[in-house]
């Protein structure tokens, strides 16, 4: 023991780097799992870093627990930190120094046994971390042990997967294949088992392996947790994706990012699920009723924040069945099935007409069953009323928003914006008024959210320009951006081929102006010869008309004369006789 620090050295520690950074095993759901299997009392062994909450936990049970650690910076600043408790013991070294150690009535290794190894000390395989660890148990022990599954749908997912230690060069032959090879080696059987969700070392989500078979819930719930996990992260594609489709062809455990077991003899729930997050954050056990699931409530009182109201008492009782009403409307947008599309929102909307509180009633938060709707998570409320028309604006807007950023499928064309598909889709539920609603709808999402994620009032008047924006919330997908780009790019080819055709049009339409031009042009000048051979009638027919006139004047001149007087009077006889001539 090492007075100055606090920490017992037991060999092969680690004099520097820390394993204290970054997510850290444990969370609400371990912890909730621990009340089922460590009784009050017991003498623990907690294996590798843990969240904070784990240790409390385990320190108000009046737990005795040794710590252990391989880093002695982590060593010296937990102890340093827990000075006041007598009942901890921070132990320092690596795994294989802990022989002659114990016997402890449970072992947490909820970080796995990756980290439990030094290269100062005996290099130990899983399969002999694993058998010194059930060593060190007393008769009839209790163990708690993760591991990871190396074709869990995060590591398929994520594009820089991490990379193993430098200095554990050669890959473990030893590590557990698959969830029934992890459940033999520990002695249990899959009733014992939990599949881990979004990670293996904090879940937020344990569903029991029997029970993922399951398709209805287990898929809701993985899909939720999995894209809360990652939402601001940058992935390969969306790992909520695949995971659901091993879920409903039965593969859901060999995909799971990771597997947790308990040893011994106490029930244990279907599965656990943390409701939330932060401080609004509620453990929740699931049990396998007659019919579907039931949920149960761990801890968690009624509270407020801002407008927002929660009751974590509302969640208990049958949880409702059936699939995301998001993904139902994606699917029909993928399909281009305007008719189920335009069913499900009219259905849709008329449904959230009748709703006392609607402003939590959104397609990502409600299930679709053979019974109708119902919100999956009935403990939220909102303090101020909102009307159903803002509450349908803010479900088609954040399903706009889902498609458009996410690089989804649908069928309208790429030139229509966010906001241009938002008033689509309120046209097609039958309620084109409520177009209106579309910025109130945006800041509406904008406090939610802020009080959901405890967003400061900075925070949530750049989330408010963000989403006006068109800013994307969804998971960063590498595979949908890839999507988007190939749609994009085949928008791109049909507009150019659009415009080849025009410009041929076009080239065809000025080729036969230039012949019409032309025309034209050869019928100006045959005009203006004609207009000239005209006005050279007029003037031949204006000198007509004059001699005419002077004939006419001549003639009259004659008819007055004298001589012509005569001559009509010598004439006079015979025009007489030619009239009474037979």
């Amino acid at each position: 023991m090492s007075a100055m620090s606090g920490v017992r050295l037991i060999g092969g520690e680690l004099v520097a780097g820390s394993d204290l950074g970054g997510v850290l095993p444990g969370g609400a759901a371990v912890t909730a799992l621990l009340g089922r299997a460590v009784p009050a009392g017991s003498r623990v062994l907690l294996c590798g870093p843990h969240e904070e909450r784990v240790l409390e936990w385990l320190l108000d049970r009046r737990a005795h627990v040794s710590y252990l650690v391989r880093s002695l910076p982590d060593a010296q600043e937990i102890a340093l930190r827990r000075a006041e408790d007598e009942e901890l013991a921070v132990l320092c070294g690596g795994l294989a120094k802990m022989e002659g150690e114990g016997p402890f009535d449970a072992v947490i290794a909820a970080g796995g046994l990756t980290r439990l190894n030094t290269p100062d000390s005996s290099p130990l395989t899983w399969a002999e971390s694993l058998e010194v660890l059930t060593g060190l148990l007393a008769e009839n022990g209790r163990m708690l042990l993760t591991a990871d599954n190396g074709f869990g749908v995060h590591r398929l997912a994520d594009p820089d997967p991490e990379t193993a230690e430098n200095w554990q060069v050669e890959q473990d032959p030893t590590l557990p294949g698959d969830l029934e090879d992890f459940a033999s080696r520990l002695g249990v059987g899959s009733d014992r088992c939990f599949a881990a969700y979004p990670g293996p070392f904090a879940p937020t989500l344990l569903l029991g392996t029997e029970r993922l078979g399951d398709f209805a819930l287990a898929g809701v719930l993985v899909a939720r947790s999995l894209g809360v996990r990652y939402a601001r992260t940058p992935v390969l594609f969306d790992p909520g994706e695949p995971a659901v489709r091993a879920l409903r062809q039965g593969r859901g455990a060999d995909f799971a990012p990771g597997w947790l077991a308990v040893t011994g003899p106490e029930p244990l729930p279907s599965g656990l699920a943390v409701e939330g997050h932060g401080a609004w954050s509620v453990p929740v056990e699931l049990h396998r009723a007659r019919e579907g699931w039931e949920r149960l409530p761990l801890s968690g009182e009624a509270g407020a924040a801002g407008l927002a109201l929660r009751d974590p008492a509302l969640l208990a009782g049958p949880v409702p069945g059936g699939r995301l009403l998001e993904d139902e409307l994606v699917e029909a947008c993928a399909r281009g099935d305007l008719p189920a599309l335009r069913a499900s929102l009219r259905a849709y909307a008329a449904w959230l007409d009748g709703q006392p509180s609607p402003a939590f009633a959104t397609p990502r938060d409600v299930v679709f069953g053979g019974e109708g709707f119902e919100v999956l998570d009935p403990s939220w409320d909102w303090a101020e009323p909102v009307p159903a028309g803002l509450a349908l604006a803010r479900s088609m807007w954040l399903l706009a928003h889902r498609l458009c950023s996410g690089g989804l499928r649908h069928p309208w064309p790429a030139t229509l914006d966010l906001t241009a598909i938002a008033t689509t889709l309120l046209a097609m539920a039958g309620r084109p008024e409520d177009r209106i609603h579309l910025r109130e709808a945006v800041l509406l999402e904008a406090a939610i959210t802020a009080v959901r994620e405890e967003l400061s009032p900075a925070g949530q008047s750049r989330l408010a320009a963000d989403l006006e924006e068109g800013a994307s919330r969804t998971i960063p997908s590498h595979r949908d951006a890839l999507i988007a780009r190939r749609r994009a790019l085949a928008e791109l080819e049909e507009s150019l081929r659009r415009t080849d055709w025009l410009n041929t049009a076009l080239l065809e339409r000025e080729a036969e102006l230039r012949d019409l031009r032309t025309e034209l042009a050869a019928a100006k000048k045959e005009t203006a010869a004609a207009r000239r051979d005209l006005a050279r009638v007029k003037d031949v027919l204006a000198g007509a008309q004059r001699d005419l006139k002077a004939v006419k004047e001549n003639l009259r001149t004659l008819r007055g004369s004298r001589s012509f007087k005569m001559g009509r009077l010598a004439t006079a006889p015979a025009r007489a006789v030619r009239r009474v001539r037979p």
